[in-house]
Parts: structure tokens; sequence; C-alpha cells
């Protein structure tokens, strides 16, 4: 709902020069839209229509290459936009220029779910902890680029407790595409954290929640369900949604009957939509033209290429050819065991054990009823109370399909956890599961590593030459971008590298009318485009790129480092406010404010070869006026935050401007974690001397996390000027030493929709409050439940009026009344 979004200069056009680009001859980047705040990817409905959605939940029609004045859907307001969420997947209908259908897959905000359409409903208010994913279907009037009216139909997740669990801000919902046969095909995370347990190695459900799970909110708000607290395990559960990749019926939502594990008495269960189960994050795939195909009786969607986000050791790409295939996460990872998870026995409901006893366990273990591949493929499922008897065949086992080319994530340059390598699957001398490096396996290539497998796209038709039709192109966030020969049997024959800093890729796709590919990236957010052949645009190169300063100004502008890739000869024009133009790849310019106030303006350059192919750029002019400078003073470099409680810190920005004021600012905050080689943005505020809460995350010697924190101020003249600071976890338990009692400490305080109580020592397991107005009249007694041992609670005031309230709390036999203002 809530999103403050980062703002970047709107140019069309331009083209992205690249000193790390290596394209093959004819393959040139461009960019080609950069003017939407947080792009998630493109659509191509036709020749001159196409779509882009965006992670805070628009969709924007671009019509003639040009992009519509406002949002053809706005769902902001039920987007969960934070962490890694939003709305991820977006499709059309293999019919759209008939039905106008447009499908979009997204985290549902539950302060949404739970008070859409009740007085309690605040559209400023987000609810940060848990999300339900959720597939709604609108139509689109394709004449006219209009929504249709009352055209909205939730596919998935219409109520709570029937869509996706996420409990955590990350590994929500991924893709969403159409099958060769019809079908509409979905990905979707296991929902966990991607902390470890306080007991050790990965969570599955059982003892204290680690950082950043919620499960004990998903249960209240009935998003998840008691036989769903399974952590990573989820992905298992064949009576869930996690981790798995789902097909339906994009009429009715509901599992197709040819699906591997439908339930033909409850179409809608969960286990009616799984297709392909066991992944961890599976946040892009495509589906292989000349596979499958057919309509849903066929039962052939084709084969699913899917790029499955790791957990800091192997980066997956899967080839799911075949229904009911499990790919192993988490007792899995790349082509091995993953004893992170894999040693921790974990009970499978599913597998009731009809030889359990008193020193036998009633239920099975996940373990136990999936198995490593092997060379032979002779495989014997050990009942685990009596293991000379096999698993009867009631009980559904699994045989893990290893992903057919792994890569290993960049952080085990530090834990050396695998080799920093690029892997196909293999076997030993003995036919047991192992991994042989690209360059031994006689790949044509060289090995590489990522951070988060971001998909690919395989690249066919008359744009593509001969000799790439058919090769995959394969990203990854840290910013490359590969291409990959697979042979029949989809086995890794040539690997290229065509780019090591395209920026952080998060959705890859190719326009079936043009053959470009089209690669969208965020931070920033630009959809490129990569085509062959034709007339490229040129390259523009400018100085200064900013025009600024006090008084009359006589500036020289500067273009004579563009280029066109072609070399053919350029033509400048340069167009000003006043309608007035200058040509030439240099020229002088008078700026004469007519009084000491400031003033912004800006020049249009147009760069045009021999052929007509034209770049522009924009280039702002801020007149009687200097950027300034921003001092992030309140949070030293460096600074700890407690992992044992959340942590307060008060954001203040000490700015100097020579002609404005501090009050003229406008100040933006950016929150962000990090985790190892890569990071999750988690909150956007506005303002100076807001509290930002700093919740805990775990200190690991195999993960890395810390906070940054970063303000940006922009003046009245559009000038900015930045500063960051980042804090790290107290693992060795500095802040915890002298405290003494048990201090509370409220925050926010002004409060919109709730507050997170903080204690400097220990809390009562279930903590009593009264909610009373100033004349001391109760509004609300009520207790909350604390649970592992968490040195913090949170309490909902949506519903209170606005105005000053008294929060009164028992906690160890003592009670303490803190006074708070609901706005």
């Amino acid at each position: 709902m809530r999103n403050i979004l980062i703002g970047f200069l709107l140019v069309l056009g331009l083209v992205s020069q690249n000193a790390q680009a290596q394209y093959p001859d004819g393959f040139v980047e461009e960019i080609a839209y950069n003017q939407f705040n947080v792009a998630a990817g493109i659509l191509f409905a036709d020749t001159n229509l196409s779509v882009v959605w965006e992670l805070n939940g628009t969709v924007w029609l671009i019509s003639n290459d040009q992009v519509g004045d406002a949002p053809v859907i706005d769902i902001s307001e039920e987007v969960a936009f934070y962490g890694d969420l939003g709305m991820i997947g977006a499709t059309l209908d293999p019919n759209f220029m008939e039905n106008g259908y447009i499908y979009l897959f997204y985290c549902a905000d539950t302060h949404y779910l739970r008070f859409f359409g009740t007085p309690d409903y605040n559209p400023a208010v987000s609810d940060n902890k848990v999300s339900m994913g959720r597939i709604t279907r609108y139509t689109i009037d394709v004449d006219n680029l209009t929504l249709v009216e009352n055209s909205r139909k939730i596919l998935l997740g219409e109520e709570m407790g029937t869509g996706l669990p996420i409990c955590a801000p990350a590994h929500g919902v991924g893709q969403l595409m159409f099958g060769n046969d019809g079908s509409l095909i979905a990905s979707t995370g296991d929902g966990n954290t991607w902390v470890g347990s306080p007991n050790g190695g990965g969570f599955n459900g059982e003892g204290p929640l680690p950082q950043y799970a919620n499960d004990d909110i998903a249960l209240d708000y009935n998003i998840l369900k008691e036989e769903e607290q399974l952590g990573a395990f989820r992905s298992q559960y064949i009576d869930g949604l996690n981790g798995k990749v789902l097909r339906i019926n994009p009429e009715t939502g509901e599992g197709l009957p040819n699906n591997p594990f439908y339930n033909s008495a409850d179409p809608s269960a969960p286990r009616s939509k799984i297709w392909a189960m066991g992944f961890r994050n599976p946040y892009r795939f495509t589906i292989k033209s000349n596979t499958g195909g057919g309509n849903l009786e066929s039962g052939n969607p084709g084969t699913i290429v899917l790029s499955d986000v790791g957990d800091w050791v192997w980066e997956e790409v899967n080839f799911v050819s075949d229904p009911g295939g499990n790919y192993g996460w988490p007792i899995f990872q790349g082509p091995m065991r993953y004893g992170y998870y894999a040693n921790k026995a974990t009970k499978n409901v599913n597998a009731l054990n009809p030889l359990s006893s008193s020193t036998c366990n009633d239920y099975m273990d996940y373990q136990d009823v999936v198995q490593q591949e092997n060379l032979q493929h002779d495989y014997f499922f050990p009942n685990p109370c009596d293991p000379s008897v096999t698993i009867d065949d009631t009980i559904t086992t699994f045989v893990h399909q290893r992903p057919m080319l792994s890569f290993a994530n960049s952080a085990n340059e530090n834990n050396q956890i695998v080799p920093l390598i690029a892997a196909v699957s293999s076997f030993d001398g003995n036919g047991d599961a192992n991994y042989t490096s690209v360059e031994d396996a006689g790949v044509i290539g060289s090995s590489f590593t990522g951070i988060s497998g971001s998909g690919g796209v395989f690249m066919e038709g008359d744009g593509i030459p001969e000799e790439y039709q058919g090769w995959y192109t394969l990203a990854d966030f840290s910013g490359w971008l590969r291409a990959i020969k697979f042979d029949e049997t989809n086995e890794p024959q040539i690997i290229e590298t065509w780019n090591e800093s395209i920026g952080p890729v998060i959705h890859i796709t190719q326009s079936p009318f043009n053959q470009c590919l089209y690669v969208t990236t965020i931070a920033p957010s630009e959809i490129k485009k990569i085509c062959f052949g034709g007339n490229l645009k040129p390259v523009i190169e400018v100085t200064p790129d900013t025009v600024y300063g006090i008084g009359k100004l006589v500036v020289e502008l500067d273009a004579s480092e563009s280029y066109d890739p072609e070399g053919d000869e350029l033509t400048y024009t340069w167009t000003f406010e006043d309608g007035s133009e200058m040509n030439g790849e240099i020229i002088t310019k008078t700026f004469a404010p007519v009084n000491g106030n400031i003033h912004t303006e800006s020049i249009l350059l147009e760069v045009e070869d021999a052929l007509g192919a034209t770049s522009e750029q924009v280039i702002p002019v801020s007149l009687n006026n200097t950027p300034p400078s921003v001092n992030l003073s309140s949070i030293n470099e460096g600074e700890l935050y407690s992992t044992l409680s959340p942590t307060l810190f008060n954001l203040i920005a000490e700015v100097t401007d020579n002609e404005s004021s501090p009050s003229e600012m406008i100040y933006e905050w950016t929150h962000i974690l990090h985790h190892n080689t890569h990071f999750h943005y988690l909150d956007y505020l506005s303002g100076n001397g807001e509290n930002l809460t700093i919740f805990p995350t775990g200190c690991s010697p195999f993960e890395t996390y810390w906070y940054e924190i970063v303000i940006e101020v922009t003046d009245p003249g559009g000038l900015k000027a930045s500063d960051s600071r980042n804090i790290y976890p107290d693992c060795d338990g500095t802040l915890e030493e002298g405290r003494d009692g048990e201090e509370l400490t409220l925050s926010p305080n002004p409060v919109e929709s709730e507050i997170t109580i903080i204690s400097s020592g220990s809390l009562d397991q279930e903590i009593e409050y009264r909610i009373y107005d100033p004349s001391g009249n109760l509004i609300r007694d009520d207790k909350v439940f604390v649970y592992n041992n968490r040195r913090y609670f949170q309490i909902g005031v949506d519903e209170l009026q606005s105005g000053v309230y008294i929060l009164e709390i028992k906690n160890l036999g003592a009670k303490e009344r803190i006074r708070f203002v609901k706005i």
C-alpha cells in the first residue's frame, strides 16, 4: 500500500554506453524506458501495444511507443510493496487483443485484506509483517485503452487462508505465464525467512522464530495453517502452495484434472494446483516454444525453465519437463544434499507410518520420502520403522530432480561451502550424485558466480542471427547477462558472457514482434532493449549534465563525445524553454534570470544520425541556485543495533543550502538490509526527525547482515545531495552490558496504525494491557502473547480515533503507563 518511491531522471530512448558489455557483433543495448519508478517487467500485446507493470501495483499501457498519462490499473493500496515483495508477476491472455484479459500476481497487504470496506480501513496504512499471494484478472478495452469497469476477478487468494502464505519480506510470489497448452502457470516461494534458526541450521517451523519470520502473525491472521508451520519445508508440503509451480485454469483458478496430485473432490485445494514442487524462491521462469502444446485436456504446458534463487550456496537453472517433479528444496540445493536443512528431521503429516510403534514415530519425516538421484536410477525407500520394508506405495515418494546448471553464490568467496564455479549435475565413480565444473564437463566457456538468479528467455525469430537461434539468455541480480546454448538433452554446450554490469536484473523477455530482448533492472529502474541489426540510435555523452549557478551564467555545453555505433555522422539540435534552438556538438549558451529567485528550466538535446535514428537527453537547469549539502547527523557510521530487541534510530539530517532553508527541502530516506552480496529495500520514509525501528538480524558465521540508511534531500530548484550510514548487528552483546530493569519504549509515537513496545529487559509470555482516553475511560482491555523470548510486541490501534491515549502495560508483576498520540 504505502510506497514512497525513488525517482530518476525521466528520459526516453537513451543508448546505454557500457564498458563491460561484450555483445556479439550486431547486438546493441539501449534504454527503451526509464520513466517508471519500479518497473517489474514488460509484456507485448501487438506491434504497437505493450504493457509495463510495476512492483508497487500499477500497470501502464504503451501505444505507438507513447506511455499513457496515467496507469490503466492502480491497485497500489492493495499491494504489499516492501522488502522483496510487491506485484512481481503479470501476463497477458494469448487472446489479449480479442478479450483484453491481463493477469496480475502480487503480494496483498494484510491491512487491506482485513479491513477494506470497513470503517477500520485506512488507505495510508500498511501491514508490513506478513502477506498473502493473490492472482487477479482484469479486462482492458484494447480499442480505447481503458480498464473495463467491474472486470476484476480473483483467481487465487479470494479470501484469507486461500492465497499464498508469505511470512517474511521475501520468497513470495514469482512469475506468471501461460503454458503452451493454455493453462496458467505461476511460481511461488517458500514464504520463509532467509535467516537461520536460533537453534542452529535452517528454520523448519520448530523452536524459536528466527528474524523476519512472522509465522505467529500469519497464524493469527489465518493466512497460515497450523500444519503449514514448517519454515522452508513448506516447499515439500503437498497440501500447500509454497515452493511450487502451480498450473491452474485461467478462467476459474481451479487446479486442472491432469495435474499430478489433483483431488477431484476439491479442485480448489492446493494439491490440485501443483505441477512441480521443492523450490525456494523460483522468481522467474520461461517456457520453451515447440514443447508441450494442445489444450487444457492434454496436460502439457511445455518445458518450464526456471531460476530458483539459492540460499548463499548454489543458484539453480531447472528444466521442469514432467508433472510431479520434486526439485529438492530444502533437503537439496543445487546438485547436492544441503545439510543445513537436510539434517533437521521434519515430520511429514502426509506420511502416516503404518509400522509406527511406541519406539517409532507415527509419521515419517520429509527426509524419508525424498531421495537423491543416482546413476542407476535404482531407488529403495526404507520404512524408518523397519528398514527392511519399503515405504508403502500409498505414500508419495520422490527422487530429486537436479538442476541442469548450477552456479555458486558469490558469498562462498568467504565461506567456501562449495567452489566458486558453474557446474553441471554429474555422478561419481560409484554412481552417486556429484557435480562437475563446466570447464571439466567440456562446455565451451568459463565458470561464473552470482547472487540471485533472475531467469532468462530463449532467443528465436527472424530478428536473431542463425548462430544464436534457440540460445538461452540468463541474467543475475549481480548485474551480468550470459547467453547459453543447450543441446537437445538440455545440457549446456556453450556459455558466452554478454554483459557484466547491465544492472540488478529482475525480469527478462523477448518481444515476439521485433525479436529484441528486454531486460528490466531496478536501482535504477530501467527497461533496456538489446537488438540485432537495423540502424542503431546514437549514444549521447554531454557535459555538464546539469546546469546551475548564481546570476547570469555563460555555459559551454559539450556533446562532442557522443557517437554513432555504426560510425555515421551526427547532427545536434539543442532546444530551449523559450522555443529557440542551436545546432552543433559544442555550443555556448547564456542564461540570465529575470530576478533573484530560483528558476528551473530544461534543455532538450536531440542527436540524429544520417539515417534518421534519434536519441534525446534532457539537461536540467537550475538558475540562482547551488546544490545543498547534507549530513546524516543522528547516526554514526558503524553504529550497532541490538540482536535481541528492536532499536530506535532518530533520522535527522543537517542540511546546508545557500539559497533555501532546511524546511524547504524534500527529505527522502531509504532503509536497506544488506545480506551477504545482495540487498533488500525494506522501507521508504519522508520528512526530517522521523523514527526508524530497526528489527534485529541474527549473527552467523556463514551469513553477513547489516543495514544501510540513506538520506537524499532535494532543494526547491531540483538539485540533490545525499548521505548514508551503515549500521551493524551487536554480535558481541556490547549494547546489553549494564542494562538493569525493564524500561519500556513506544515507537512510533505519534502512531497511525500499530505501536511497537520495546523492553530493555525481559517480557512476560503473556502481556496484559489497557488503553484509556485522557479522561480515564477504558477503551480496550486485552492481552498479547510474546513469542520466543522476544523483547518487543506490537499492538494495532487502527480503530482508535485521532487523539491522546494512555497505554497501561502489566509486565513481570509491575504496571507502567505511557502516553501516545493516535493520528
